[in-house]
C-alpha cells in the first residue's frame, strides 16, 4: 500500500512475485514490478 501508482519494485535476484497482478503490479523486467 505505501507503493505509490507509477513506483518501481525491485526485487532480489532469488526473490519472485507470482501473483504480482494480485497485488496491483505489472511486470516490467525479470525482477522489476509497477505498481498501476
Amino acid at each position: 500500500q505505501s507503493l505509490k501508482k507509477g513506483g518501481m519494485l525491485f526485487v532480489g535476484a532469488t526473490e519472485s512475485i507470482y501473483n504480482y497482478k494480485e497485488f496491483g503490479l505489472e511486470k516490467v523486467s525479470t525482477f522489476i514490478y509497477k505498481k498501476i
